[in-house]
This record gives structure tokens, C-alpha cells and sequence, in this order.
């Protein structure tokens, strides 16, 4: 290992560094067995820290047997139709709790004809001082993680703010397809009423929930990618394998590919609907946009935050509190200008 004047040049046997170490040392032995010789002869992509999954493009190529089904042409039927996302960020962190920006997005297909609704954006305050207010009208205990860690809390607003958006369209949606974006589990906060689980399973007869996600970061389903590349519309039920590895997931769990030239995606179903009609309704009722439905990207779209929107928040923040703070970033002042992977 080579120090540089701006920066660390490293060889590619820099785990190798045995004369610090005696040849039984606890470090020499752990290295041989993450060394990168064990990679040696394996295929591989190369991936970085941006969102979202990275994938071969021809799969991975493992000959695999998997019990698929075909999604005919004549499956299903026409169906109205609403997609719903949502989105949460950081405004601005107190002594005791975090200032958070929220909004959702929902596309509406009815009778062939699309239209739009937001709710939102609107600013949430969740610290010590009304922890307890939001368990009551809750229903639910939340604990004190939603304060201390800022994942947590945009996950309980967002679930909060998605759920309330899908409960008005269920109001008006009795008969149809809900589109979620992610998956059919329990998010890991507790949202009482407003959970997912409850609205899916409370919901008119008539309404198809279907939930994709255009990823997975369980492994094992990975390798079954390749089995799916060749066929048109075609499908494989997962649900034993992600209930093995994932906690909180409810209803069946599917990779499908809706369209000959689209992505496979891993699209989640209540116990109860069948799949192939659930998913040949979802190609008649909307465009695909590479396999991906179209009002579901529009929903995404919705939700996100502009600049203008972001900037705006701040100023009503800083209108409202006693003082705004000069702040430093903690990591810059540290590393300076070291770029910086994330972890």
C-alpha cells in the first residue's frame, strides 16, 4: 500500500499485509478467506452507490428449471385503474426531533381517461415533545427509533401520507386496480389503521391491490432472472423464498415480465387474487413503459419534491422558529475535500 500526496493507491493484494502480522495472527487468516482471489473465475457487474438495483442486462445465465406460468393475451380484463407513491425528506433537525417535507402522488385511468391528485406537499414535525400525540391518534406504539434515526421517520410520513391518499381513492375506486409502489409488507413502523395490511385486506371486494417494485435486494432471487428472459409475459411465484428472508411480508410474491422487451419485476398479490387475471387486467389497463406501468411512474413523478418545493418548506420552517442556527456538515469539516463513497 502506497501513500499518495492525495490520496491511498491500492494494489489488488492489499489485504496481504503480512509484514505487520504473524502468519497465525486473526487478521492473516480472516483475509484469506474474504481475499480477492475468491472471485477468481466469477462473473461480475459492477455497481455504485446510486439507488436502485444494478442487474446484467442477459441475466446471470444459470440454468435453472423454474415452474413459470404464461400470461396470455386474453387474460383478464379492462380495469379502472389508480397508482399511488410517495415521498418524505429532511428540513430541519431541533434539539429533540427532525422537521420532515411529505407528499404523494396518485394517477387515476377511469374509463380510459387519466387525471391527477396530490395530497400535499405538508411539513410534519415528529420529536420527544409529541411522540406520545402521534401514538394516540395512531392507535399504535412507535417508540422513540421514528425520532432518533431520520430513515425511520420519513418511512412512518410516508406510509402515513401514501395510506391516507389510498384511503380517499378507495372512496371513490369500488371496483378495480390499486397500483402500490414497493412491496405487500409491513413497513417496520407501526401505522394502526393506516397500515398497509389493514387497507388491503379491509378494502371493497372489488379492488385488485397489486404492489411493484423495480428491484429486490433479497440475492436468491437474482439468479432466477435468467429463467424469465426468454419468454413474452411470463411469471414465477417467489412467496416461500421471500418469507424465508424477508420479515412483515404478507400475500404472494411473483417475479413477472409483462411485455416481450421489458424488465422483470418483482409484483406482490393478495392471498386470494389470482395472478394471472390480476396481471393480464394490469396490461389491458395501462401502458408499459419497459415492462413498467406507466401511472405508476407518473405517481412517482408526483411525489417527488422540485427545488422551488424544497426551498419553500425551508422558509416557512425558518418563519415559524425562534432562531435558525448557522450548521455545519460534521463529515466536511473531517475528511475537507476527500470525495467520499457512502457506507
Amino acid at each position: 500500500m502506497v501513500m499518495l500526496n492525495k490520496g491511498i493507491n491500492l494494489s489488488d493484494d492489499a489485504f496481504r499485509l503480512t509484514e505487520f502480522y504473524d502468519g497465525g495472527s486473526l487478521f492473516n487468516i480472516i483475509t484469506e478467506a474474504i481475499g480477492i482471489e475468491r472471485i477468481d473465475g466469477k462473473k461480475v457487474v459492477f455497481v455504485n452507490d446510486e439507488k436502485g438495483e444494478i442487474r446484467p442486462i442477459n441475466g446471470w445465465g444459470f440454468a435453472m428449471k423454474l415452474n413459470t406460468f404464461k400470461i396470455p393475451t386474453d387474460a383478464g380484463e379492462r380495469n379502472d385503474l389508480v397508482a399511488i407513491d410517495s415521498s418524505a425528506i429532511p428540513i430541519a433537525e431541533t434539539e429533540e426531533g427532525g422537521v420532515y417535507a411529505v407528499k404523494a402522488g396518485a394517477v387515476e385511468v377511469i374509463s380510459g381517461r387519466r387525471s391527477y391528485r396530490t395530497l400535499g406537499p405538508f411539513i410534519a414535525y415528529l420529536g420527544l415533545s409529541n411522540i406520545n400525540a402521534v401514538e394516540e391518534v395512531l392507535g399504535s406504539k412507535l417508540g422513540y427509533g421514528v425520532i432518533i434515526d431520520k430513515q425511520s421517520a420519513m418511512r412512518l410520513l410516508r406510509g402515513i401520507a401514501e395510506s391516507t391518499l389510498m384511503k380517499i381513492e378507495l372512496q371513490e375506486l369500488r371496483s378495480g386496480i390499486m397500483l402500490v409502489d414497493g412491496s405487500l409488507k409491513d413497513s417496520g413502523v407501526e401505522l394502526g389503521n393506516l397500515s398497509l395490511r389493514r387497507i388491503v385486506y379491509s378494502a371493497p371486494s372489488g379492488v385488485k391491490f397489486i404492489a411493484i417494485s423495480k428491484g429486490s435486494s433479497i440475492k436468491a432471487i437474482h439468479s432466477l432472472y435468467s429463467g424469465l428472459l426468454e419468454d413474452e409475459r411470463i411469471g414465477v411465484e417467489i412467496t416461500d423464498l421471500v418469507r424465508g428472508l424477508s420479515k412483515g411480508e404478507f400475500g404472494r410474491k411473483f417475479l413477472v415480465k409483462l411485455e416481450g422487451r421489458g424488465l422483470i419485476l418483482r409484483a406482490d398479490l393478495p392471498e386470494a387474487v389470482d395472478p394471472v387475471s390480476a396481471f393480464g387486467s394490469l396490461i389491458k389497463s395501462d401502458a408499459l413503459v419497459n415492462g413498467y406501468p406507466e401511472s405508476l411512474k407518473g405517481a412517482h413523478i408526483l411525489s417527488i419534491f422540485l427545488e422551488n418545493e424544497a426551498r419553500s418548506a425551508r422558509t416557512i420552517v425558518a418563519r415559524r422558529a425562534g432562531a435558525v442556527l448557522a450548521g455545519e456538515n460534521v463529515r466536511k469539516v473531517l475528511l475537507g475535500g476527500l470525495k467520499v463513497i457512502e457506507k
